[in-house]
């Protein structure tokens, strides 16, 4: 369960413009430097149309991105939870952390994971069953951003967990001499520290898993 209530904000035909361009981006990034090597060669040969078309649409040689549609997820931050294994960095990935991945589900579906802060952008590259995203999808003219309820398909909440789970994985195996660097940026200005969204993120988690622990517990 997220805190308060949903937001809703009006936009126009530059979100979508917008959402082409960091999709176009983060698969061309995987192509160049990874030759997207752990895609089988019929999703390649996808995320080359993907591209291409992309591409035609932020050149308005073509009106709209076609099935490789654009899908973006709002998020703020979790006041509560009933899912199984809940990593307790979860605040922290939503709210805080930037990443990107080039998704492949054997070689029926894939698609670009943008996410930047507390939003996730979805580019499809292959999606046998589209409407299984439901209060996510992009317009070409103007829309909505913003949903009670969303729907997405099943794997892709275990999915999202995982990344947070990777996530806290990494920041254990930093460093004793990257730990002391990161601690002393915070005390250069300890105001400002606190106020920080990072904190913030941090705080929420302690709160929720000590919620979390009272409720086991008893």
């Amino acid at each position: 369960m997220t805190k308060g209530g949903s937001l809703y904000y009006s936009y126009g035909p530059w979100l979508l413009k917008f959402a082409v361009s960091v999709s176009w981006r983060v698969l061309n990034y995987f192509v160049e430097e990874l030759d997207l090597s752990h895609y089988p060669i019929i999703l390649r040969e996808k995320a080359n149309n993907a591209l291409s078309h992309w591409r035609d649409f932020l050149l308005e040689k073509t009106p709209h991105p076609s099935v490789f549609e654009q899908h973006m997820l709002p998020f703020d931050q979790v006041e509560s939870f009933n899912y199984p294994g809940m990593p307790t960095n979860i605040n922290r990935y939503i709210l805080r952390t930037v990443d990107i991945d080039a998704v492949h589900s054997g070689d029926k579906s894939a698609f670009v994971y943008s996410k930047m802060g507390r939003i996730v952008l979805i580019g499809f590259i292959e999606m046998p069953n589209p409407r299984q995203w439901k209060g996510t999808k992009l317009h070409v003219k103007k829309g909505v951003l913003g949903s009670k309820y969303y729907t997405l398909p099943a794997g892709f909440g275990d999915y999202f967990i995982n990344k947070a789970k990777r996530l806290a994985k990494l920041e254990k195996s930093m460093s004793a001499k990257q730990q002391r660097k990161i601690e002393e940026s915070y005390s250069k200005d300890l105001d400002r520290a606190a106020r920080s969204e990072t904190i913030k993120a941090m705080d929420q988690d302690v709160k929720l898993f000590e919620d979390w622990w009272d409720v086991v517990e008893k």
